[in-house]
Parts: structure tokens; C-alpha cells; sequence
């Protein structure tokens, strides 16, 4: 019988995570949701994929099917996180801040990442410069790459992120501090 992909659920990780300063959205290692959880209506499902090949199959997620973690800044809805053919720790969510709320300060990590604003107002914080955020853009991060999003609007401000690192390419080295 087919399975649908099985988004994780942050919990209590996600929340150590902030407590202790680190960029949350890292912390994605947390415990799957139990097998069988109730799927959308009419949704896609997945077969499992060969484990050399990637845990996530080509797959329909549905918004109704993730649920949301809940945090002091908002919350956020894991679509799909682990690995495919040709990328591992893959993440793609949408996250919603509160006014005045950031996920986490401006930070830096070994994975690529797109963030795309699809509601709202903020502001960019990208190599060290602040610069307005609106509906429609994207930033685009390398690794090692300081960057982070705060909503400075007075509504919230939701944006999805798709985070990466490829199978073939090792983690490249953190540079020196310049």
C-alpha cells in the first residue's frame, strides 16, 4: 500500500533550538508524524522510495495534511524534509511571523536557500545590510552566507523557504572570518 511522504514535526527540538540561539529551521530532525495520519481528500500519495535514491518521492503535499508548529514568532508548516535523488537535508516549509517577530537573528549555514515573500512586509537582513522585503520577492543564499527576515509590517508576513545541500557536492568548508 502506497505511504504519503511524512513531514516532520519540530517539537521539542525546534523549541531547544530557539532557547538555545540556534537557527531553527537547522533543527529539522525531530520525530516523524505517525504513519496512517489522515490524509486531504482526494490528495496524491507516495510509494516509498529506494533508500539509495532518497526518501522523498515525487508527491502532492497538501497544506490541510502538515500541521503547524506553533513558536513565540509565529509558526511553520514542514511540507517536506530529507532527501532526494540529487539533494539531502532538503527542507521546503512556509513560515508566518507575527508583527514585530523573527524566526531566529540573521544567521549562517553550510546549506543553499531560497526564501520567496509570499504575503507581507519585512525586512531583508543580507550580508550584513538590512534592506526592505516585500510581497513577491526572493532571496537567494550560497552557503556561509549571512542572512535572516524580520516582519516589520504591523500584519504578518508569511514566506517559504526551500533549503538544501546537494548528494554530490560535499558541505563546503566554513570560510575564515574576513
Amino acid at each position: 500500500m502506497p505511504t504519503r511522504p511524512r513531514p516532520l514535526v519540530l517539537a521539542s527540538t525546534f523549541a531547544a533550538g530557539l532557547l538555545a540561539g540556534a537557527g531553527a529551521l537547522a533543527l529539522l530532525g525531530a520525530a516523524p508524524v505517525q504513519e496512517g495520519a489522515p490524509a486531504k481528500p482526494g490528495a496524491a500519495t507516495a510509494k516509498p522510495a529506494a533508500a539509495s535514491a532518497g526518501d522523498v518521492d515525487s508527491c502532492i503535499v497538501g497544506r490541510a495534511a502538515v500541521a503547524a508548529e506553533k513558536g513565540p514568532f509565529g509558526e511553520v508548516h514542514a511540507f517536506l524534509t530529507g532527501a532526494t535523488r540529487s539533494l539531502k537535508d532538503l527542507l521546503v516549509a512556509e513560515i508566518v511571523l507575527d508583527a514585530g517577530k523573527e524566526i531566529h537573528p540573521a544567521h549562517v549555514h553550510a546549506d543553499e536557500e531560497f526564501l520567496y515573500v509570499a504575503k507581507g512586509e519585512g525586512t531583508w537582513h543580507f550580508q550584513g545590510k538590512d534592506v526592505a522585503a516585500h510581497e513577491g520577492d526572493t532571496l537567494y543564499v550560497k552557503p556561509w552566507d549571512l542572512h535572516g527576515i524580520t516582519n516589520t509590517g504591523k500584519e504578518k508576513l508569511t514566506f517559504f523557504v526551500v533549503k538544501w545541500n546537494g548528494r554530490q557536492l560535499p558541505v563546503p568548508e566554513k570560510p575564515a572570518a574576513k
